[in-house]
């Protein structure tokens, strides 16, 4: 799966890709015969790449632990729920037809009429006798907001119009 970047991890890149401009620069001057002995250019050498490739992997932690909800939602559905909601959201995984009850397709509109809270409690608590897990052990409120926001992302709720 591609890693999708927000905003600020696009900042973040930029930044690595300015610190690696400035540590070659560096390195270049090292190499030079300024420094007494070539083990006092190396050390220097070794040093600035050490520190370049702690900054360059912090980054990129960076980058993937300020994924939007979305994202996060996407990784969690494709985790645990791809199987059998499908990857169109559509109720059609590769586990759903060994399923009793089809898995809900989201675009239908009594899915897309559920609020928020009703998608909630069925993640956490399940269905009974229609196969749907009960994720409230596995899955934190967060990542269950997340999962949320990342259904409604594909499939926008519905207000019911008197």
């Amino acid at each position: 799966m591609p890693l999708r970047l927000s905003h600020t991890s696009y900042a973040d890149l930029l930044l690595g890709i300015s610190i690696w401009r400035l540590v070659s620069k560096v390195q270049a001057f090292t190499r030079r015969d300024y420094f007494v002995g070539k083990g006092v250019a190396m050390t220097t050498s070794v040093c600035v790449g050490t520190v370049f490739a702690l900054m360059l992997i912090s980054t990129l932690v960076l980058a993937q632990t300020r994924l939007s909800p979305i994202d996060k939602g996407e990784r969690i559905y494709q985790r645990n729920c791809l199987r059998c909601h499908g990857a169109a959201l559509d109720g059609k995984g590769s586990d759903a037809s060994s399923l009793t009850v089809p898995p809900t397709n989201f675009h239908t509109y009594l899915s897309r009429l559920k609020d928020d809270i009703e998608f909630e409690k069925t993640i956490k608590q399940g269905k009974r006798f229609i196969g749907m897990h009960n994720w409230e052990d596995t899955l934190t409120d967060e990542q269950v907001r997340d999962l949320i926001t990342y259904i409604r992302s594909a499939a926008p709720h519905m207000k019911v119009k008197p």
